[in-house]
């Protein structure tokens, strides 16, 4: 579960985010996800650890330039990013 979000600045530059967390290496979305995969990850395994992952590109020439430009960069990085988390802990 990935979430996007653009960041603008007041000069109008902007950067294109993709970013998600795991809880107890297990991928929560939203506070509420989050929140019960601690507990569950705290009382059933004893982990109290959290990642939060970030992706940003610029909008240049635009955001949606970028999104395109993540969507073929991001796929073959994503698992291996989890690889590396999951042999972290």
């Amino acid at each position: 579960p990935v979430a996007e979000s653009e960041l603008r600045s007041t000069g109008g530059s902007g950067l294109l985010v993709w970013h998600w967390n795991a809880v107890g290496g297990r991928p929560a979305t939203g506070r509420l996800a989050g929140k019960l995969s601690q507990l569950q990850s705290t009382l059933l395994d004893g982990r109290t650890d959290g990642t939060f992952v970030a992706l940003t590109l610029q909008c240049a020439p635009s955001c949606d330039a970028a999104r395109e430009r993540m969507r073929s960069l991001a796929p073959p990085q994503v698992p291996e990013i989890g690889k590396a988390l999951a042999a972290a802990r």
